[in-house]
């Protein structure tokens, strides 16, 4: 299993402190692009099309998000999606139907949905 976090911020020294911490090795794309290793930073991407190409599951952790394209994309693609129920997110997921949503800071129930996603390939597809 592998990770990848499409973007940039703030939390990237938090992010490789804790892969660390968790024995996970840690690459930033940019400047190691072909690194094999459990967490992928990618900082921003504009060609999302073959980035979602490459991923099983999309996961949005937003605590405050507007019209979420990154999930729209994601459906278009035919991503299984989790995400916080925040902003425009409930008028994307219909919980159960054609994503999944918890609440901010739910990290069990979010987990909980990845894991089964991961474990049920007729769900996740």
């Amino acid at each position: 299993m592998r990770f990848a976090i499409i973007g940039d911020g703030d939390c990237l020294p938090e992010i490789k402190k804790k892969a660390i911490e968790l024995n996970l090795t840690y690459s930033y794309f940019v400047s190691h692009p072909k690194v094999q290793s459990d967490i992928v930073v990618t900082s921003w991407e504009t060609a999302i099309d073959q980035v979602l190409a490459g991923l099983d599951i999309v996961a949005l952790t937003s605590f405050n998000e507007g019209t979420p394209v990154s999930i729209i994309e994601a459906m278009a693609a035919k991503r299984p999606v989790v995400s916080t129920n925040v902003g425009g997110v409930k008028d994307v997921i219909t919980h159960g139907e054609n994503g999944f949503l918890t609440s901010i800071n739910d990290l069990d129930s979010f987990a909980d949905y990845i894991i089964q996603l991961i474990n049920d390939k007729v769900l996740r597809n």
